[in-house]
This record gives structure tokens, C-alpha cells and sequence, in this order.
């Protein structure tokens, strides 16, 4: 009997309780139902009438218009590193998670993350619990028109508690949502409101152009109808945010929080609205300064940089000089001298226009971040008005282990000065791998721009048509009389000028190096309209030195040669006039760019006791030692130049050209030293009889102290290259 009574009751709790594991589609009703680590999808509403019980490490997909209600109490705590998360199943819109209806029991909401609903936490009318806790967690770009986080007026506590539902909204993450976090009333007698050290950041709420006090992306009323339960809303942060016109794709206005009622004022303390700038603070601010009706918000108090209780995020940004540009300043400090570096920059934002240039960007983060996964991302319009990304392999590093320092080279500058563009910042996390928003710079004048010139287009294109209405009848054209045409089939030149080594021991400074004079021969056709090929021979010397380097560690290594090289090259080159017109009293110069390739034959030379060297037979780098892994480099190579030219035609026959190019070798040996540890000197002497002390020496010419496996080349990979620039004289047939 006993034992009847047992399966009875267990029966009984399996009936009322739905502990799901293994299951993975949720649809109906449940008394409680609890939710264990796992992939679950709701392909219908789910109601859940006394308890609703997630764990860490679940995760939720809502179908489209799903909905879970809960009308008991809620236990939603995920932890760091295993969120709970609540998202839409991929190109649906789910719903979220509505509390409604009034229960003694509690709403916990801790550690989760609510992604692509629309309307992902919703508090609905008449709701109450014991209390509610919204903290820590992730509201991250969910597209609802409505609200991400709405709380409707609460109803009579059922708990008897008369000063109304305690409910805190504390450590989350709003950002990159396109509705806002909607208080009906922040002053309600039912409920106690507490909204601090919250992020609100890159937030653009979707509007129809017009600035009022729901286009904020924290909006609510206060009335005099309700005098108990003042809100809190202290210590948060609010960045970025704005009113977004669907219509035009431009921003209209700063969207910070706004207010409404009858209520004469109300305070909001430590709150980062941008800084230490009141006017600047204010432009995203709704009340009595815009409508003299409603509530003044009290602002004096407000914090000069978001607290390091708020979830992790980039609150500001500067521009700086280059390093080799920032003041250097010595101060005596605590009885010490001590070097001031002065790197105080220009403050950016989103309006930036990034045709100014930029060295260095420094972020502003408030809390400790994680940079290894970072990217730069660089979108500018193409002349057909396409956006094209462009991955910046930048510097990145932290300082003070928060704010982070984005160096960019000189080409990523001069490509920034070149077009309209914007850089986007992504990658970022927290310590413990909080998500941190993705920061713009530049792209609100990025987009300002694209108006303008997709405007322009649009008008050339209607000016065309018009034209081409008018115009029914082709008309052949023909050359003007001041242009004779002929054909450049070929031309042969005599070139001279100067080779500059770079690579492995080069001086990073280009100009430092060591210029060396060369000759050559070239053969150009001019195939068809700005087309040409052309086949090349040059004749020219190399040499460089560790020892002409700024680096003491290349200065330490000691290293040095000379070669000859010989670079036969075949390039297509694309001209910007057409090089088959002479223009007798019109336009005579021309430029073009060449690309191709080379071979390439060198022979590294060094020099011992007043003696030159052939360094490839030495194997200075161990190639010739017994049981060596690395053979002998090769004498010859390819390589790939790119070549950028500017052609004077002085008469019918005679063409003058100033060009400058860049050679890309294949080869990391150019100077003999590539990717070889360096050998043992007694072995390299013994492998090298005819030539011991000379094959020791240029395995390591200072002697310096290296450690096993350590490379001569001072790092693996890469290959050396070479500039050469001068003129050619040419004859045409």
C-alpha cells in the first residue's frame, strides 16, 4: 500500500513538474517548467503558469511571433561564461519573454542575453512579484519597433508589501537596438524603481524624423498624480545614441532620456552623458528646455566618465599624433627626473571626417578589455558608389590594460586622406568575455556624403536621358583638328637611374639606405587605346648595412653586403590618355602604372680584411653543414614589380619618361641573411676549409651572444625587395 502511494505521488509531480533535458521544441502550457543546459526551439507561445526555471548554458530560439509568458515566478540565472540566451530562430522575428499577471513568487533575470526579438523583456500591465532583478545582462541588436525593455504600471502586490514591487534594473547592456527601454510611469506608487550603472550605447531608435520624448532610448512619464517611490536612475552610462530617420537613413537627433508629465523636476545623479561639456550633455535630453511642459531634469551632478560598475564599453575617442610626433617632456617627479610623453589629441566622433587623416586612434574604455580579436574595418565609396570593406591590419595594444591605442601605418593613412569613408572598430570583449559594442568613427559624415553624391548621380543620370531623348541620331565623332593620330606600335629606350635596397638589413627610414646607380634597356608596344606591354632589362648594384640602422638590435647583429643584380621584367602598363593620339598643340604628357614580373639574378658579396667574399658558397646561415634541414639558396628568383610612370612627348619620335618602381623579390637572400639559425662558428669554420675565419665571421660578424635555433633574419618569413627610379629616353617606330 505504501508503495502505491508512492508511484502515486510521483506520478503526481511528474504530471505538474516538466523537467526537460533532452527535448528541443517547446510550444503550450506548463505548471512549471524547468530548463536544462541545451538548444531548445519554440515554434509556438509558451505559457508557463507557476514557475519558469532556466539553468546556465541554455539557449532559446524563439519562431516567428513566439512569445513566452510567464505568470509566476521567473529564475533566469546564467554566469559568466555560460549565459542563458534567448534569441530568434535565423530570418524569423520572434517576440521575448512577457511577466504578466500577479504572483507572490520573484523574477530573477541575471547573466542572460536577449538578441534579434522584438520585444524582447516585456512587463506587462497589471503585473506584479515579490520583487524583480534585471542586472547583468545583454540586450544586444534586437530590430522591434516597440521597446527592448518595457515596464507597464505594476498592480497591488499580492505579497501585501503597500510600498509596491521592488524592482532593479542594475550592470546591463543596451546596445545596437533600434527601439528603446520604456518606463510607463517611473514614479508609480506600486512600484519602486531603481535604474543604475546600466550601458546604453550605439543605440538608433527608428523614427519618422521628428525629436520628441519616446525618441530616446530611455523614455517615460512622471506625473504630481503620484508623490511615493521617486525613481532612482543613477551611475549609468549613455553613448552614442540616436534618433534614426528611416526615410532619409540619417541621423536627426542625440536620443538620450526622455521625460514627460506633469512632475515639476526630478534628479538624476552620476549619470556619463559625454562629459564634463552641459551643452553637449543636453543635446540628447528631452524635457522642459525642449517642452516647456514637461519635467526639468536636474543634471549638475552628472559623472565625467562612466564607472567601472558598468558593463565594459568604448565611451570616447581621440585622435593623436604619431609617436615620433607626440612631445616628449622631462619633469622631476618625486625627486626623480621622469620622461612626460604629451599624446593629448583631438576629440572624434561619429561625424569625423576621416579625410583629415589619422596616426593614431585612442579608445576610451571604462573597465579592463581584451584586444586579442580585434579588428579595423575600413568602408569608403568607390567612384561607382559601392561600399567597399577593407580589413586594416593595424597596431593594437592596450594601456593602462582599458584603453585602447589603434596605430595606422602611413599607406592605411594616405588610403583614409584618399576617399570618403568610416572605421569601424569590432572584436573587442570584456575580461571575461562581455561583449563590447562596435564603435564608428567618421560614418555619420560617411553617410552625408553618399546622399550627396548619390543625389548628383541620380541628376547626371536624368540630364543623360534627357539628352539621349533629344538626340535621336548618332553622331560619329571625329578627331579634332589640332590631333593627328598615328600608331605608337613600338618604342625602344635607354634607361638610367638608382636602385635602393630594402629589406632585411635596410634602415627602416627609406631614405636612409643606400642609393646605387644602374642602366638598362627597354622595349614598349602600344597595343590598343591605353594599353601597353613592356620588357625590361636593368642592370644595378645593391648594398646595406645593420650598421647604417636606428635599431640597436640590428646594430648588435653587425651584418652587411653587396650584390649585382640583373632584372629582366615584363609589365602590361595602363596609360590615362590614350597613347595612340599625338597631340600636336594639346595635352602631351601621359601617366600610367605597370605591373608584371621579374627574374631576378644576384650574387651577395661580403667583405672580410679588405677581401670580397661570394657569401652563398660559405653557407653562412649552416646550409653546407653535415645533417642541415635548410639547402643552399637559389642565385636566381622571380619576383613582382609594380612600376608608376610619367611620359613627356617631346616630338613624334621622341618620348621622355621619369618613372619609379617597386620590385618584390621571392627571396628572403637578396642579403644573404634569411631565416637560418645561426650556426655553430667551430662547425661553419670546419665545413669551409679553404675559408674558416671568413666563413665564421660572416656567419656572425659581431661575435653577439644568440641563443639555440635563434634566427640570423631576426624573425621567419617575408622577403627582401628593392625600389629603382630614373628616366628613360626612348625612340618610337
Amino acid at each position: 500500500m505504501r508503495l502505491i502511494r508512492l508511484y502515486l505521488l510521483v506520478a503526481i509531480a511528474m504530471l505538474y513538474v516538466s523537467d526537460i533535458v533532452g527535448q528541443d521544441t517547446l510550444r503550450g502550457s506548463y505548471n512549471v517548467l524547468r530548463l536544462r543546459p541545451g538548444v531548445f526551439y519554440a515554434t509556438g507561445t509558451v505559457t508557463v503558469r507557476d514557475s519558469l526555471i532556466i539553468e546556465p548554458g541554455t539557449r532559446i530560439y524563439l519562431g516567428s511571433g513566439v512569445s513566452v509568458l510567464a505568470e509566476g515566478a521567473v529564475h533566469m540565472e546564467g554566469k559568466a561564461g555560460s549565459v542563458i540566451e534567448l534569441l530568434s530562430i535565423p530570418e524569423q522575428s520572434g517576440q521575448g519573454l512577457v511577466i504578466i499577471g500577479q504572483h507572490k513568487g520573484d523574477v530573477i533575470i541575471r547573466n542572460c542575453s536577449f538578441s534579434n526579438l522584438m520585444l524582447p523583456l516585456d512587463f506587462e500591465f497589471g503585473w506584479s512579484r515579490g520583487k524583480a532583478e534585471v542586472t547583468n545582462n545583454e540586450f544586444v541588436r534586437n530590430a522591434g519597433p516597440v521597446a527592448v525593455l518595457q515596464v507597464l504600471n505594476a498592480g497591488n502586490p499580492l505579497a501585501g508589501d503597500i510600498t509596491g514591487t521592488e524592482m532593479l534594473i542594475r550592470g546591463n547592456l543596451f546596445a545596437e537596438n533600434r527601439s528603446a527601454v520604456y518606463i510607463q510611469d517611473f514614479m508609480n506608487e506600486q512600484l519602486r524603481l531603481r535604474i543604475e550603472d546600466n550601458a546604453f550605447v550605439s543605440n538608433r531608435i527608428q523614427e519618422y524624423g521628428k525629436y520628441t520624448f519616446s525618441s530616446n532610448i530611455l523614455f517615460g512619464r512622471m506625473d504630481k498624480l503620484y508623490r511615493k517611490n521617486p525613481p532612482v536612475i543613477n551611475g549609468n552610462s549613455f553613448v552614442n545614441n540616436y534618433l534614426w530617420d528611416n526615410a532619409s537613413d540619417s541621423m536627426v537627433h542625440h536620443a538620450n532620456i526622455g521625460v514627460y508629465g506633469s512632475m515639476d523636476s526630478v534628479r538624476i545623479t552620476d549619470n556619463y552623458l559625454g562629459g564634463k561639456d552641459e551643452n553637449k550633455n543636453r543635446q540628447g535630453i528631452y524635457d522642459y528646455l525642449v517642452n516647456y511642459t514637461s519635467p526639468k531634469l536636474l543634471t549638475e551632478s552628472n559623472a565625467l566618465f562612466p564607472s567601472d560598475r558598468v558593463p565594459p564599453h568604448i565611451y570616447n575617442s581621440y585622435r593623436l599624433p604619431a609617436r615620433e610626433q607626440q612631445r616628449v617632456n622631462y619633469l622631476i617627479r618625486d625627486g626623480q627626473w621622469r620622461i612626460v610623453i604629451d599624446s593629448i589629441g583631438t576629440d572624434i566622433d561619429d561625424n569625423f571626417d576621416l579625410s583629415k587623416g589619422m596616426q593614431v586612434l585612442k579608445l576610451l574604455v571604462n573597465r579592463k578589455v581584451d584586444i586579442s580579436q580585434a579588428k579595423v574595418i575600413y568602408t569608403y565609396m568607390s567612384d561607382s558608389l559601392k561600399a567597399i570593406d577593407t580589413l586594416f591590419n593595424c597596431k593594437v595594444e592596450l594601456e593602462r590594460d582599458r584603453d585602447v591605442l589603434v596605430e595606422f601605418s602611413y599607406r592605411q593613412d594616405s588610403m583614409l586622406r584618399r576617399h570618403n569613408g568610416y572605421l569601424l572598430i569590432k572584436g573587442v570583449t570584456g575580461e571575461n568575455g562581455e561583449y563590447v559594442p562596435e564603435l564608428s568613427i567618421g560614418y555619420l559624415h560617411y553617410l552625408a556624403l553618399y546622399r550627396e553624391a548619390k543625389a548628383m548621380a541620380e541628376l547626371r543620370k536624368k540630364r543623360t536621358e534627357l539628352k539621349d531623348s533629344v538626340n535621336q541620331v548618332k553622331i560619329k565623332p571625329e578627331l579634332k583638328l589640332s590631333q593627328e593620330r598615328y600608331k605608337k606600335s613600338y618604342e625602344i629606350g635607354f634607361m638610367g637611374g638608382y636602385a635602393l635596397y630594402y629589406g632585411t638589413l635596410s634602415n627602416r627610414s627609406l631614405f636612409k639606405n643606400d642609393f646605387n646607380g644602374g642602366l638598362g634597356v627597354e622595349f614598349r608596344y602600344a597595343m590598343k587605346n591605353n594599353i601597353s606591354v613592356s620588357l625590361g632589362m636593368m642592370r644595378i648594384k645593391l648594398t646595406g648595412s645593420d650598421l647604417r640602422s636606428d635599431d640597436p638590435l640590428k646594430i648588435a647583429r653587425g651584418m652587411s653586403f653587396i650584390t649585382p643584380v640583373t632584372a629582366i621584367s615584363a609589365q602590361v602598363e595602363y596609360s590615362l590618355y590614350d597613347t595612340r593620339y599625338y597631340y600636336r598643340h594639346g595635352r602631351k604628357l601621359n601617366a600610367s602604372i605597370g605591373f608584371g614580373i621579374d627574374y631576378i639574378s644576384f650574387n651577395p658579396k661580403g667583405e672580410y680584411l679588405g677581401k670580397l667574399y661570394d657569401l652563398q658558397p660559405l653557407g653562412t646561415g649552416g646550409q653546407r653543414l653535415s645533417g642541415a634541414t635548410n639547402a643552399p639558396y637559389a642565385l636566381k628568383s622571380f619576383g613582382a614589380p609594380i612600376t608608376a610612370k610619367l611620359r613627356y612627348t617631346i616630338n613624334r619620335k621622341v618620348v621622355y619618361s621619369v618613372f619609379a618602381s617597386y620590385h618584390m623579390t621571392f627571396t628572403d637572400y637578396l642579403d644573404d641573411v634569411g631565416a637560418d639559425a645561426y650556426p655553430d662558428p667551430i662547425a661553419i669554420a670546419a665545413a669551409n676549409p679553404s675559408n674558416p675565419d671568413a666563413a665564421a665571421y660572416f656567419s656572425n660578424p659581431t661575435k653577439r651572444i644568440v641563443n639555440k635555433g635563434q634566427l640570423r633574419s631576426g624573425s621567419s618569413g617575408g622577403s627582401d625587395g628593392f625600389f629603382t627610379v630614373g628616366f628613360v629616353l626612348a625612340y618610337h617606330f
